[in-house]
Order: structure tokens, then C-alpha cells, then sequence
């Protein structure tokens, strides 16, 4: 019997409609079938919460080398995630589970923005998340690339970053963190993102 985890979320403070909600649960349900890197989920909703249900995956060791290959199919697999019309809003190292022979993209939350005491709540991480997405009020596909970017760059250098996040008012930084203009950044697919931090790595390497 495949072991689950179970979390429940209540919907008395969600920031979006329950129409939204179903519908973002419905979609995570069928791409858990559809996509190899999402593990299967499935959501039972009332009239005053979710409960989820997921797949639990059993992490193995492998080397470094392993894992940016697999780090290449991850890429390719969340430019898949498009035409789905979905972002998964939290794409982090923690999120992230590696096999022997596949990566796994886990915790697709039903609820990605929430009230608590009129203050609204992002699911996604500190600091790897779009300034321009909170200002917003929503959570799209820029958080996702700027997750992703950053835990390339982990996996490629082996460490924590270190950038200094402290005051950041807007996505600008991204200019002077890539040097690619922002209007361009957000326009890369995860396949892109990949190879430009492999890039950066290589040729540092180099020197």
C-alpha cells in the first residue's frame, strides 16, 4: 500500500473565490495523472475546507552529477506546465524529492494566497518569489521562474545562496543578479533558465 500525506486547509480566509479553488484543484488532480514529476494528489472539498491527499515519494541518495541530469527533466517537464495553465507558486529545494531515476516537484497546495488578520499570506517562499506578483496580489509563472532559477543555482554550486535579499521593492534586481533585462527573464522557459546557470557554472569553472 503507497503511504499519503494527508493535510487539510480551510477556506474561511482564502483570498480567492472557491470557484478558483476548485478549479486550481481539479487541475493539480489531473496533472498528477498526466506528468511523471508530480506526484499523485487528489483534493475532497466542503463547504468550509480542503483535504488533500498525496502520493509520499522516498527520497534516495544519489550523486551531484545525477541530479543535475535530473534537474535538465525537471526543466523540461515544468515547461509542460503551460498549456496547462497552472504554476505550482513554491519551487524550492524543499520541494523538491530526488529517485534514483526521476525528480519529483511535491506540496501543490490548493490555496496559494490567504487573509490572516486582514494581512494577506503568499504561499511561496521567501525570497523566491516575483515582487511584482505580491504587489499583484497573485501568484503566476514569474515565481515560478525565479524559484527555479534559484535552485538551479543551488544544485549547480553546492551551496545556499547568497544573495542579499534584504530590501528588495521590485523585480529589478533580477537585471543585476542575470544581467538580462527583466522583460526578456520573464519570457525564458525553465529548459533556458537551466542552460543559463549551467552556462554561468562552466565557465567559472573555466577560469
Amino acid at each position: 500500500m503507497k503511504k499519503e500525506i494527508i493535510k487539510k486547509f480551510s477556506l474561511k480566509n482564502s483570498f480567492h473565490s472557491i470557484k478558483y479553488i476548485k478549479n486550481r484543484c481539479k487541475k493539480i488532480n489531473h496533472i498528477s495523472h498526466k506528468l511523471s514529476f508530480i506526484p499523485f494528489t487528489d483534493f475532497k472539498l466542503n463547504d468550509y475546507e480542503i483535504v488533500s491527499r498525496q502520493m509520499i515519494i522516498k527520497p534516495d541518495k544519489i550523486k551531484r552529477k545525477k541530479k543535475l541530469i535530473l534537474l535538465k527533466n525537471l526543466a523540461l517537464n515544468l515547461d509542460k506546465l503551460k498549456k496547462f495553465h497552472i504554476t505550482h507558486g513554491d519551487i524550492n529545494f524543499k520541494n523538491i524529492v530526488f529517485t534514483k531515476k526521476r525528480i519529483f516537484l511535491i506540496d501543490w497546495e490548493p490555496v496559494l494566497i490567504k487573509r490572516v488578520n486582514k494581512k494577506l499570506i503568499f504561499r511561496s517562499t521567501f525570497p523566491y518569489h516575483s515582487i511584482s506578483d505580491l504587489k499583484k496580489k497573485q501568484i503566476t509563472r514569474k515565481t515560478d521562474l525565479i524559484g527555479f532559477l534559484f535552485l538551479c543555482e543551488r544544485l549547480f554550486s553546492g551551496k545556499t545562496n547568497l544573495f542579499n535579499f534584504s530590501n528588495l521593492k521590485n523585480d529589478k534586481w533580477l537585471e543585476d543578479y542575470t544581467m538580462i533585462k527583466n522583460n526578456v527573464f520573464f519570457k525564458l522557459n525553465f529548459r533556458h533558465i537551466y542552460k543559463l546557470v549551467r552556462f554561468k557554472y562552466r565557465s567559472q569553472n573555466s577560469n
